[in-house]
């Protein structure tokens, strides 16, 4: 288990006066990921600041697409999974999947990421956007004194507190990719957001005003390409648009927004300079953000206490399941003055162990707590000392869903039903897995099975990687273990399709491309 609670100098990223975020790493290859992050975006070690903590940590690659999860409390931190790089490509994606982090914190505060330069006049800010390949780059590097070029791609553009908009360039990450020659961007450079020119070809340079309709149109379509919407799940790819939605509508209605024609000769700039403002806007007082707040985990407030605040906590391994699977976030809420109790899944530190220990107290004597893990045969082998422990966990989270986890009596129902499920489980299994698996290789089941139960294999290309499933209906029923080079398929739908027609693949690397998915028929 990985304790990420902060006590030392790390990487911050400070936005605006009330918006950072401190970097901090689950393990060494997640630190090697945000050194170069730090490089990329020119950020320095500093003591933590106020404000949100994201949480990189490495999860093992055969557990799909790496995600982003974002609480909506303020306190509780941003977990990002990255999964092992054996290639500079792949090392680049997970660099960029740690950035994206703080994208979707953005996006849900009502700011976004456009796919645009960032550019500035007068010290007014100005955004050159459009799809790839439609000149961003060339009109950044022609940009002639006294405008100043900060970003060729990608624009992060955030709430300044008082209606407006404020923009920080953002790195073109393609440049790490494929022997690239790499940069760093000066993240941490404020503009104020005053003009939004949105790029087309043309055979002669030429400015034309658009509508607030038509410019949040073309904003979504900037903010959606560049973010990548198309990787994410159904239900949130439907709630991302919606909040590109919102987004756009908000900087369309304040940010006057232009057409840009241009041609490879012209002196574009001159047509920009003619409705660039002459000076920057008064800026309006930033609603300061409140971080001190305490966050509330399920059904109980968290708070400081004399022995610490409550901490969060990566489970890893699997001697708690099936109360806790890996890699799910615990809330740890300090005793104070209380005594564990038996059934308290408690959190504490072991002598010679760098990470924390989550187990189950089973016997209290005096100041010895003897503890075991709910997937255990065999109490520890030690007892835990009361200065020894770190608190009690009270709730867990894995993606968006938050359950409580209860102590005392109930969690030691709890525990005696989790054994209890698991010896059944495993009596059925080994009661049946013989003519289970004979039945299967019969074939029986697959001459009666209905004509609608049609089987797909799925290969779903993430990043540089293939994943291949067995897809029913829609719902993923198998996959196929690289390692032991055989399909693991759910029961009991081994019964209702033959094994040795499905492919067998062997791991490879490809280009990355847009996301895509070949299927097949398995009749």
């Amino acid at each position: 288990m990985m304790d990420f609670q902060v006590d030392q100098t790390l990487f911050v990223l400070e936005l605006s006066n009330d918006l950072t975020y401190n970097f901090i790493a689950g393990d060494g290859n997640a630190d090697s990921c945000i050194g170069a992050l730090a490089e990329a975006m020119r950020l320095k070690r500093r003591p933590p600041g106020l404000g949100r903590n994201i949480v990189i940590y490495t999860v093992k690659q055969d557990t799909g697409e790496p995600k982003i999860y974002v609480p909506a409390g303020e306190r509780e931190p941003i977990l990002c999974t990255i999964i092992p790089s054996d290639s500079q490509d792949l090392f680049y994606i997970q660099v960029e999947r740690a950035a994206q982090a703080v994208v979707a914190d953005v996006i849900s505060r009502g700011g976004a990421l456009v796919h645009g330069g960032l550019c500035s006049f007068n010290g007014c800010g100005a955004i050159m956007a459009g799809r790839g390949g439609i000149g961003k780059t060339t009109a950044s590097g022609r940009l002639p004194a006294p405008w100043i070029s900060y970003s060729d791609d990608s624009t992060l553009v955030l709430p300044d507190g008082g209606g407006g908009f404020i923009a920080n360039p953002w790195p073109t990450w393609s440049r790490f990719y494929w022997g690239g020659s790499g940069g760093s961007w000066e993240v941490e450079e404020k503009l104020p957001l005053t003009r939004l020119f949105f790029l087309s070809q043309a055979e002669t340079d030429s400015l034309e005003a658009v509508d607030k309709t038509r410019a949040k149109s073309m904003l979504i379509d900037t903010i959606e390409h560049v973010t990548r919407s198309n990787r994410k799940k159904d239900k949130e790819r439907r709630d991302f648009v919606l909040q590109c939605i919102d987004s756009a509508g908000r900087i369309a209605e304040v940010v006057p927004a232009f057409r840009l024609n241009l041609c490879l000769t012209g002196r574009f700039w001159e047509e920009m300079e003619q409705v660039m403002p002459e000076k920057p806007p008064v800026s309006k007082s930033q609603a300061n953000r409140d971080y001190s707040g305490a966050i509330k985990a399920p059904g109980r407030e968290a708070r400081d206490s004399p022995e610490g605040e409550v901490k969060y906590f990566i489970y890893r391994g699997n001697s708690m399941n099936p109360t806790f699977f890996e890699p799910e976030m615990l809330t740890v809420e300090p005793f104070d003055n209380k005594t564990p109790r038996r059934g308290d899944i408690i959190c504490y530190h072991v002598v010679d162990k760098d990470e924390g220990i989550v187990h189950r107290v089973i016997n209290v004597r005096g100041p010895a707590i003897k503890t075991r893990g709910d997937n255990n045969a065999n109490p520890d082998d030690y007892t835990v000392d009361r200065g020894m422990v770190i608190g009690r966990v009270v709730a867990a989270r894995r993606e968006n869903e938050i359950r409580l986890i209860r102590g005392g009596f109930t969690g030691v129902a709890s525990m005696y039903l989790n054994r209890c499920y698991r010896t059944v489980n495993r009596f059925i299994s080994g009661l049946f897995y013989k003519s289970y698996r004979n039945l299967a290789s019969s074939g029986l089941l697959r001459i009666i099975k209905p004509k609608s139960m049609k089987f797909r294999v799925v290969i779903f290309e993430r990043f540089t990687m293939q994943y291949p499933k067995l897809i029913l209906n829609g719902r993923t029923v198998g996959s196929f273990d690289y390692r032991k080079k055989e399909w693991k398929i759910n029961r009991p739908y081994r019964l209702f399709i033959d094994e040795k027609s499905l492919p067998v693949f062997e791991r490879h690397k490809f280009k990355m491309e847009e996301t895509t998915e070949n299927k097949s028929i398995i009749k």
